[in-house]
């Protein structure tokens, strides 16, 4: 084994790719099967090997790091993550999830927390030096992670310091209403982070991140990140209770005003449409008629703004 291997072997797990590279890699995974998973000797087809050599493994590597696909059971899946990124919805998803993907390698994570998101690359791989990484490696991973910061528009402020979990008991209610029935806010905004974490090590925690999941034109929820799966799992129970709450019914239109325009919103999509009419009640329900004869609950119901 000669000196540079040992060197090598010395230095933590990180990617070796910049972001964008990673991004167009696993985009021909996923035109070659979708989310389908694969065996890693096939899957590394697309990325342009003919075998599981080292230099696939590395890419396969680097790949998981950014969160880009997943390895479970010997397969190899696209994940959802890679999939918004290949396939954005606007232009603030595609922000998000590289700012998403930019932080999810550990050594990427730390430096952005830790203080050294200013720096430049000579002082991150002196930093990354006294971390254990070997010279060559450091430099090689202090460039990528600025690549990635500009990539992925990284900025401190994207970090909040000074939120204290402490203080944070309980989800935030629901926005005031003025005299003329519009939210007080611009924008529905759900500081999510009071959700007390399961996990001791997230609650003495300080610094925890904040990230704003765009949900429709004009509503954004802020949630903690990164969040551990019982933390999600309570958020999601934790909103169910709040449903009656946060969800703002449609205003009951007077028969004279058809036709109008409403967003109907189910579990799979939002599509604006044409109602009609009214065409009756089932158990207890007021049910809407399109243009094209569709009955509509009135709670899916909601003002086409």
């Amino acid at each position: 084994m000669n000196d540079e291997q040992i060197q090598k072997e010395k230095s933590p797990r990180s990617p070796k790719t910049s972001l964008a590279d990673a991004i167009e890699l696993v985009g021909k995974l996923y035109a070659k099967a979708n989310r389908a998973g694969l065996k890693r000797e096939v899957a590394v087809g697309p990325l342009g090997y003919s075998s599981l050599n080292g230099a696939a493994m590395s890419a396969l590597a680097g790949l998981t790091h950014y969160g880009l696909i997943d390895q479970a059971g010997g397969l190899v899946t696209v994940s959802s993550l890679a999939v918004k990124l290949i396939h954005p919805i606007n232009e603030q998803q595609t922000l998000e999830a590289r700012k998403e993907a930019a932080l999810k390698p550990k050594v990427f994570s730390d430096l952005f927390t830790g203080g050294f998101h200013e720096c430049s690359e000579e002082v991150l791989a002196s930093h990354l030096i006294q971390g254990g990484f070997a010279p060559d490696i450091a430099k090689k991973v202090a460039r990528v992670y600025k690549e990635n910061s500009e990539f992925a528009k990284l900025k401190s402020g994207d970090y909040n310091a000074s939120h204290d979990p402490k203080k944070d008991t309980a989800v935030t209610p629901p926005l005031e209403h003025k005299n003329d029935g519009k939210p007080a806010l611009e924008g529905v905004k759900l500081p999510l982070t009071g959700v007390a974490p399961s996990k001791p090590n997230m609650n003495t925690n300080p610094l925890i991140s904040q990230l704003p999941i765009p949900l429709a034109e004009g509503l954004t929820a802020i949630v903690p990140y990164p969040m551990a799966e019982d933390d999600f799992n309570l958020l999601l129970e934790t909103l169910k209770l709040w449903k009656k709450k946060l969800i703002q019914p449609m205003e009951k239109a007077p028969s004279e005003t058809f036709p109008f325009a409403a967003l109907w919103k189910n579990a799979d999509f939002d599509k604006t449409v044409k109602i009609v009419g009214v065409m009756g009640e089932r158990e207890g329900q007021k049910y809407y008629q399109t243009e094209d004869g569709t009955g509509i609950p009135e709670k899916e119901l909601f003002p086409n703004k």
